[in-house]
């Protein structure tokens, strides 16, 4: 499998060579990039295309990288929001189950009656049947 991985790399590789060899005339012209604001103008000096091209792919890969960091983020402050909200519903069941607990500690009797106990005479004024 990494033979087939390494062999895909290449083709890659030879692919976009290829492509920069038959353009190259089209990468090595210079030209300059200028912004007209209205009230003054940028120009920048004359650049190869390839160099434009490259900063715009970086440029490109930095904000990607950026928008990626940030959905990280907001993933992680909801997920920590979760947990939390989470964890309070464990307290508010903790503590619900201590309240029944103590309401059933409650309506318990306390001295339980013994199924004997129950059939014998407590007094001497009456006979046995």
């Amino acid at each position: 499998m990494k033979k087939i991985i390494y062999i895909l790399w290449i083709a890659v590789i030879l692919v976009i060579g290829l492509l920069f060899i038959q353009n190259q005339a089209f990468y090595l012209t210079k030209q300059s990039l200028s912004l007209n604001l209205l009230l003054f103008e940028i120009a920048l000096p004359p650049i190869s295309n390839a160099a434009i091209l490259l900063v715009f792919f970086f440029g490109g890969i930095l904000l990607s990288a950026a928008s990626s960091v940030i959905g990280r983020f907001k993933t992680r402050k909801a997920l920590k929001h979760c947990n939390a909200t989470g964890d309070g519903y464990i307290d508010k069941i903790g503590a619900l189950k201590t309240q029944l607990d103590q309401m059933n500690s409650r309506n318990t009797p306390k001295t339980a009656f013994k199924p004997s106990d129950m059939g014998r005479a407590t007094g001497r004024d009456h006979a046995p049947a």
